[in-house]
């Protein structure tokens, strides 16, 4: 019987979730030694999330330095100039010398063409949209490059740290149909990574043509697609054909496939996919030390391939390809 005195105690934040992850990875695994296990998993995990800090922590200071629109200076590329070329500049007619400037100003301007876009102000969906609408292709793409760039230690990264940073960018507020068709047009390797600056390049295309199409700046309205067919199959024919597929593959029946082995049972399924269903479906994967917890996508892959196959419709109609 509690007493009304009696201390109450909570869980810890992510508890249940950390707890299902080490219990699955036991039963996956069948450790001999259950201590060392645990220890050596609880010290990969933390690892994990101190990577995950220092990532939070360099967007932070990007983020800062873009507001106090600091620019770095080359200080190594400046070379004084010898008494003789100051000279011969002293001597020159103010005609000379204007020319000489505009030949400067011409040759720097070629040289640094982008314009770095500062992504700190976007507090809505309008900002976005009025972002990528308001600035060159090329533009975006360098200041996506550049983002990406100062905020990761490797160009090449697992899609899901790509992933966030690419909504980061834009503050968590680009159409979710806009980010869909990005990332179905991203490669994602065997191992799960992807070229960030790839990713950056390609993303950028894609945004800068999509945002001059109203049905991608506000999304489909969907409604309840439950019973549409995608490959012939309903919602629940998919779910149950999926999950048929995972489990074979899945021997120890861990409810895990390495991502590898999960991208490979969607290439040779009898499905057919697309590249770019294959694609929008792994990019959704939530990957745990490149393990997939394949039940936690199937109830979402009748939604994204219903989602691919309209972009694929699109594109085929408008003869569009990036």
């Amino acid at each position: 019987m509690s007493h009304k005195y009696q201390k109450s105690f909570t869980f810890p934040a992510n508890f249940q979730d950390v707890l299902k992850d080490f219990t699955r990875e036991v039963l996956r695994v069948q450790p001999p030694n259950i201590y060392q296990f645990g220890y050596e998993f609880f010290l990969k995990l933390s690892q994990e999330m101190q990577e995950e800090n220092k990532l939070d922590i360099e967007i932070s200071k990007v983020q800062y330095k873009e507001e106090q629109g600091e620019v770095a200076e080359d200080n190594e590329s400046f070379t004084p100039l010898s008494n003789e070329e100051r000279d011969d500049y002293n001597n020159d007619s103010a005609e000379e010398i204007e020319e000489r400037e505009d030949e400067e100003l011409r040759n720097s301007s070629s040289s640094n063409a982008h314009n770095i876009i500062s992504f700190e102000n976007i507090s809505e969906e309008g900002d976005v949209l009025a972002l990528i609408s308001n600035n060159s292709e090329e533009d975006l793409i360098e200041s996506m490059k550049n983002y990406f760039s100062q905020s990761l230690k490797d160009r090449f990264v697992p899609f899901n740290v790509a992933r966030e940073l690419f909504k980061r960018t834009f503050n968590n507020k680009l159409p979710e149909a806009m980010s869909l068709f990005a990332f179905s047009e991203i490669y994602i390797t065997d191992d799960g990574n992807v070229d960030s600056m790839a990713f950056a390049e390609k993303a950028g295309r894609v945004l800068k043509f999509l945002v001059n199409y109203e049905m991608f700046r506000k999304g489909f309205d969907i409604g309840d697609i439950e019973l549409h067919l995608v490959h012939g199959l309903n919602k629940l024919e998919l779910e149950e054909e999926l999950k048929a597929i995972f489990e074979r593959a899945d021997e120890n029946q861990s409810g895990v496939l390495h991502f590898s082995q999960f991208k490979k049972e969607l290439e040779e399924a009898e499905l057919d996919l697309t590249e770019r269903e294959l694609n929008i479906i792994l990019s959704e994967v939530e990957m745990n030390q490149e393990l997939v917890m394949y039940e936690e996508i199937i109830p979402k892959t009748h939604h994204l391939l219903f989602i691919a196959e309209i972009f694929e419709e699109w594109c085929q109609e408008n003869d569009v390809s990036f």
